[in-house]
């Protein structure tokens, strides 16, 4: 008698008086550093119960898997997996459902969400002579991430310019005022070409002579390069002289475009930053104030078109 009843509470399967509290719980999870592994997730599951996971980011938003690794002959995850199951369900997004194949059972899971560096692994159990059965029915995962992201690109390889509010100023530039240490900042973001337009200090249209900039790093009237590296140079002449220029960034790093102006023998500098959220809006529209005190000799613009006539300044100008 004493044999069969051990062999009876041993034997898989729940008795009849058995109690499932099917329990809902969140788990945070938070990286502290680049390449520091996600703690591990313990999930209990139960024969003939489905467990479903959910996850997201920190803000709540739903967070795709990519990818899952299991032992298809321990756990089904989306009815893919143990004998006799049903056909695999389709992508469901951000969820994952599980069930055990075996009534007692003792696995893992490693489960990789789109756009992350690392997966989260789950310790799976299941099998319990308990009355009072806790099991998993639904967790959802928070992950906070430190994993870099394209530049400009969401978690999921999507631009996200939902921050964004690009803004217009005017930049005053002085070449005999150094306080800033003769530079002159741009902020710039992905999915934003911000204009530049250059004028004297009679308000005037001052035609830009040439352009040097980075390619790869910063495109100047056009797309960016596909390979970053070196100078590249624009240079214009005669009627064919720009006043307006346009930037675009193409990496997420800081960069400097120089820009000689008609007339002038030393070039501006540029530096070009990424506007962050939170911190600096980027610049949609510049326009770009230059006094022309250090020159050697003053420049006459009539009616927007550069004519090459040199005047001399007046004492004034001078010395203001």
């Amino acid at each position: 008698m004493e044999l069969d009843a051990e062999a009876a509470r041993n034997a898989p399967g729940y008795a009849n008086d058995a109690r499932f509290n099917m329990r809902t719980r969140r788990v945070d999870l938070i990286s502290d550093g680049q390449g520091t592994p996600h703690r591990t997730i313990d999930m209990v599951l139960a024969e003939g119960i489905i467990s479903s996971v959910a996850f997201y980011d920190h803000t709540g938003q739903p967070w795709p898997v990519q990818s899952i690794a299991f032992d298809r002959s321990r756990v089904a995850v989306n009815n893919d997996g143990c004998e006799g199951q049903a056909a695999p369900m389709a992508d469901m997004g951000n969820v994952i459902v599980l069930s055990p194949c075996t009534f007692w059972t003792t696995t893992n899971l490693q489960v990789l969400l789109s756009g992350e560096s690392r997966p989260i692994p789950f310790a799976i159990s299941s099998g319990t002579r308990e009355a009072d059965i806790q099991v998993d029915g639904l967790v959802t995962v928070a992950l906070q991430s430190d994993a870099a992201r394209p530049f400009g690109r969401d978690r999921l390889g999507n631009l996200d310019t939902s921050w964004v509010r690009p803004v217009s100023r005017t930049l005053t530039i002085d070449p005999i005022d150094y306080s800033n240490g003769g530079t002159y900042p741009v902020f710039v973001a992905p999915g934003v070409t911000t204009d530049i337009g250059f004028m004297d200090e009679n308000r005037q249209p001052w035609p830009i002579a040439e352009i040097a900039f980075a390619p790869g790093i910063v495109a100047v009237n056009g797309p960016c390069d596909e390979e970053a590296g070196g100078v590249k140079t624009l240079a214009f002449d005669g009627e064919e002289q720009p006043t307006t220029m346009y930037l675009t960034p193409c990496q997420d790093t800081t960069a400097t475009v120089s820009v000689r102006m008609a007339g002038r023998a030393g070039a501006l500098s540029l530096v070009i930053s990424p506007a962050r959220s939170g911190t600096v809006q980027p610049d949609g529209t510049l326009s770009s104030w230059c006094r022309e005190l250090a020159l050697p000799r003053a420049r006459h613009c009539c009616n927007g078109r550069w004519t090459g006539r040199t005047l001399l300044p007046h004492h004034s100008e001078l010395h203001p």
